[in-house]
């Protein structure tokens, strides 16, 4: 089958861990032809968005990366994108995937589709009100356009899916996508969690830590800052003083908590800092830990986290979330200080708690898997438009 992946929200840099690039490669490994259409903007080494020429080449993992032209500021807002109609002819997929509601990916998609009925139409949804700046004029804007562009196409698309539970919530009240329509199609994980492989891992990095196999470690990473809660989990565990116990942090330190950082870092040796890991290496760091800490803002660590068989805390963000379907973690409404001081002592006084938590981190794990990610992304195709 032929897949198209258009790409057109943000900036596409090759090599990535996002769920651009990695749904496209697991979409490969699955054995289909895939293409991604995307724009000229990309991220170079310290993260900035540049911008690159058109063209197209094969990535090393198969998927061929059509780049046409990033169009001016009015046109980027937007979401028009000429030479995309082009594209999508030249590639004549079976299977169109659109990412991000907020383009005219769709007009293109459901044009073509008139002259192919048989193909499917997909798309997803990244924002939420935590991202999304909708007191913003011009946010409240755009939204208004594609809400009503979305009446005229969701007719021909199959399904929309948010990359989280509550993602899924604000395309139905944001775009007005019918519920019936919509599902979750989460982030995950490269990496399959198996017990050999979680095994061998925590041998090897907690070597490397020079920590032992029964010292008891929490990790928290991403981007390290007040959003995120990295101060308050530092002096949490700073209170707990559990012998034996560790912290593992991981990640840049914003310079709204560069001070108290280093301070609390130089005042308790069993807070480790690793620095800034490659994509490739954050796994291991949680294959080989016991708990994860995450009471700020959300992050695709999250399901990383859960895709790894790793117990975790979650700040809750409303409604029936997808990250605790089976008593795998602990979810907190407002977690401060003393909320997680209260979670790191059950945890590790609580042996029956913990053992409940980490059963069912490990039986949930599979479905943050990017095969089984890919999979599912792939589930209406065949499907006809009711």
């Amino acid at each position: 089958m032929k897949i198209l992946n258009i790409c057109l929200s943000s900036p596409f840099t090759e090599g990535y861990s996002y769920q651009d690039n990695l749904l496209s490669e697991y979409q490969a490994k699955l054995g289909h032809e895939v293409t991604v259409l995307t724009v000229t903007r990309t991220r170079d080494a310290e993260g900035r968005i540049v911008e690159t020429s058109p063209g197209e080449k094969v990535l090393e993992n198969g998927v061929k990366l059509i780049r046409i032209k990033t169009p001016g500021k009015l046109f980027s807002f937007l979401g028009i994108f000429p030479g995309m109609k082009k594209v999508i002819e030249a590639v004549a997929p079976d299977f169109i995937f659109i990412h991000g509601l907020a383009t005219f990916a769709p007009r293109a998609a459901v044009a073509y589709k008139r002259r192919h009925p048989q193909v499917p139409i997909v798309a997803d949804n990244h924002q939420d009100d935590f991202n999304t700046a909708l007191g913003r004029f011009h946010v409240r804007l755009q939204i208004s356009l594609f809400r009503s562009m979305w009446k005229k196409w969701i007719g021909a698309v199959n399904r929309v899916y948010g990359t989280a539970s509550w993602r899924v919530e604000f395309a139905r009240q944001v775009y007005g996508i019918p519920e019936e329509k919509t599902d979750i199609l989460v982030t995950g994980c490269t990496e399959k969690y198996t017990a050999e492989l979680s095994s061998k891992t925590r041998r090897e990095v907690r070597g490397e830590l020079d920590l032992s196999d029964d010292a008891f470690v929490f990790i928290h990473g991403g981007k390290l800052n007040s959003g995120k809660r990295t101060l308050e989990v530092m002096r949490a565990f700073s209170d707990l003083k559990a012998p034996g116990a560790k912290l593992v942090l991981f990640g840049s330190v914003g310079r709204d908590i560069a001070d108290s950082f280093e301070k609390l870092l130089k005042s308790n040796s069993d807070i480790i800092h690793l620095g800034m890991l490659p994509g490739s290496e954050v796994h291991r760091y949680l294959l080989a830990s016991d708990f994860g800490l995450f009471p700020g803002g959300h992050s695709t660590l999250w399901e990383e986290s859960i895709g790894s068989g790793l117990p975790c805390l979650f700040r809750n963000y409303g409604g029936k979330m997808h990250l605790d379907r089976c008593g795998n973690a602990v979810i907190v409404d407002d977690p401060g200080q003393s909320e997680l001081a209260e979670c790191m002592n059950k945890v590790l006084n609580d042996r029956e708690f913990y053992r409940t938590l980490l059963s069912g981190a490990r039986k949930l794990a599979p479905e943050f898997f990017y095969g089984s990610i890919a999979a599912k992304s792939l589930e209406t195709a065949g499907e006809r438009i009711k």
